[in-house]
């Protein structure tokens, strides 16, 4: 799908994805962009219920976690470095509470 661009008030832009990672009545979470990641990946997000313990999980091909990266409700993007992984394919998971909710592919490129 083709991006959109969401200014904020102070004028900068952000590109985001129309598909959703996940999305319900309690959480909406979008795909990594961009894909393949350069320097950091990004997810855009929004919670409606903050009692949700909502995260984003990183692993490689073998199934090695690299990463779990909480998504606070008060917030609404996480923004991950990627310098310290190296090149390749990897997968990331929307984890809600305990349960493995979706899985998805990213490549890390430099």
């Amino acid at each position: 799908s083709e991006p959109v661009s969401n200014k904020h008030p102070d004028g900068t832009k952000d590109q985001i994805s129309k598909e959703y990672l996940f999305d319900n009545n309690e959480i909406r979470v979008s795909n990594v962009y961009p894909n393949p990641v350069n320097d950091y990946a990004h997810f855009d997000y929004a919670l409606s219920n903050r009692d949700i313990q909502a995260y984003i999980v990183i692993h490689d091909v073998l199934g090695g976690d690299i990463g779990e990266f909480p998504l606070p409700a008060y917030d609404r993007q996480l923004k991950i470095s990627t310098s310290n992984i190296n090149p390749g394919v990897y997968f990331y998971t929307l984890k809600l509470g305990n349960e493995n909710v979706i899985t998805k592919k990213m490549v890390i490129r430099r």
